[in-house]
């Protein structure tokens, strides 16, 4: 029975420690800063592509993408 107590409380600890506890630990260390500051400039930003596994699907893809 302890053991089942044990894990219990283990679960519980970490449950909270995840949702509330580690996010509150996270804003106290940024302090002040600018979270939504832009970090690049409109000449540095990253490409980014897409890829779709499609099979027989040329006459939908547009449709779905």
């Amino acid at each position: 029975m302890i053991v089942l107590q044990l894990i219990f409380w283990i679960c519980l600890g970490l449950s909270v420690y995840s949702y509330l506890l580690f996010p509150s630990i996270l804003r106290l260390l940024a302090g002040k800063k600018n979270i939504n500051a832009n970090t690049f400039s409109a000449e540095e930003v990253p490409v980014v592509s897409v890829l779709i596994a499609a099979y027989n699907e040329e006459k939908v893809i547009g449709e779905k993408i």
